[in-house]
């Protein structure tokens, strides 16, 4: 589950499986070529997870981080309320605001914040699982820059959290069934503890998705039953199978329209492009720097300044290759994997290290998002993303550590 390389093959393999399903018109059929590349990363991916499969392992280890950096964000956050002049949570939850688009804060700080945030949020959770001092201390620091997250109404990044969170503690839970580490001793020793069913993981999945388009009805202004909005964007037909909760309809949605946005763009640009060397270097570089060594390429996300062609203007992801098909073409959207394998790669190599013992764990979760949210946007240019591979790098470098540990 830690493998960030099967992550990517097991999202894109799910999100064929899904589109291939024909209860909305919104998803064209998918070009030749597109279905190949995806196929073939698919294959790549998965060769790469399997050889490297047995440096994925979860430990008993973290780094015993102390409340300073909790504090350090908090302020952060509270910065850039004050700048925005608004708390975008009380915005929606009680003026019942409908048009709200994504938060604004003090330029180039607020996705830097994020990004440090999301680092020291999941590797607080991995301390409150592994570290047997200040459990209560770290988790108080985990649900802090939760309680942050909700206040910037970012389902996403509550998404990220929790779900990250979600998977250390299910790996833990399996590593437990084999050995128990005593905290005080740090000495492990064998117990019978059951396996975590399957069939909990899936349950616990199927909530949080209801709860995410439930969320996704209220960020429109309408009830959390209330699918309407959804199922008319969304051009569902009457294949929608009638026992599933049509707050589902939100997560389908977010997971198939990106690969048809790319798909609709494919056939549009096959025969009509030229490789843009900057427009690949652009692809490829965080976008807090990128937009200002290239300010001719388009770093403005409104509909009319996007670079590509949307179906419809309401879905507007095209997952993290469409950029570079149009810059590069296939040759580019096979350098830009290649470049996410090997940052991928590297890190986890860097986590051996001695000096990066009590890392590993948040690392796995970092790449594993990065690596399975390319079907949605470019995570090596998406400015939050990518703050979260330049964080995490740093903290892996010698001589360049955090230093608020205790």
């Amino acid at each position: 589950m830690l493998n960030c390389f099967y992550g990517y093959s097991f999202i894109w393999s799910i999100i064929l499986v899904l589109y291939s399903f024909n209860i909305t018109s919104f998803n064209g059929k998918l070009h030749t070529g597109l279905l190949f590349f995806i196929i073939s990363t698919i294959i790549i991916s998965f060769i790469i997870g399997y050889i490297n499969r047995k440096k994925f392992r979860f430990k008993y280890e973290a780094v015993n981080y102390s409340i300073k950096p909790v504090i350090f964000i908090s302020i952060g956050f509270i910065m850039n309320f004050i700048y925005a002049k608004s708390i975008p949570f009380f915005q929606i939850a009680i003026t019942k605001s409908s048009l709200y688009g994504d938060f604004e804060g003090i330029p180039l700080f607020y996705v830097f914040i994020i990004g440090i945030s999301f680092y020291y949020g999941i590797n607080y959770f991995n301390a409150f699982l592994n570290i047997g001092k200040h459990k209560k201390q770290s988790l108080f620091s985990f649900f802090i820059i939760a309680f942050f997250y909700l206040l910037c109404y970012s389902r996403s990044m509550i998404l990220f959290l929790l779900l990250g969170a979600f998977i250390l503690y299910i790996q833990y839970k399996k590593e437990k069934k084999n050995v128990t580490i005593d905290v005080n001793t740090n000495q492990g020793f064998k117990n019978k503890n059951r396996k975590v069913s399957i069939i909990t993981i899936i349950i616990v999945v199927f909530i949080g998705l209801i709860i995410f388009g439930g969320l996704g009805n209220v960020r429109v202004g309408l009830s959390f039953n209330d699918n309407s909005y959804i199922e008319r964007i969304g051009l569902y037909n009457q294949k929608y199978p009638k026992f599933l909760p049509k707050q589902l309809m939100w997560s389908y949605s977010y997971l198939t329209s990106p690969l048809a946005n790319l798909n609709y763009n494919y056939k549009i640009y096959h025969d009509n492009h030229n490789f843009n060397i900057r427009g690949v270097l652009n692809e490829l570089m965080n976008r807090s720097f990128s937009k200002r060594i290239f300010p001719e390429l388009n770093h403005n996300m409104k509909e009319e300044d996007f670079g590509f062609e949307l179906e419809h203007s309401y879905f507007n992801a095209a997952t993290g290759y469409c950029f570079m098909y149009i810059y590069g073409g296939i040759v580019g959207m096979y350098l830009q994997f290649f470049t996410l394998m090997t940052i991928s790669y590297l890190q986890i190599s860097l986590i051996k290290k001695d000096r990066n013992k009590g890392k590993g764990n948040g690392t796995y979760i970092i790449l594993l998002i990065i690596n399975t949210l390319m079907f949605f946007y470019n995570t090596l240019n998406t400015t939050t993303m990518s703050w979260w591979i330049i964080v995490n790098f740093f903290a892996l470098m010698p001589k360049i550590k955090m230093k608020w540990s205790r």
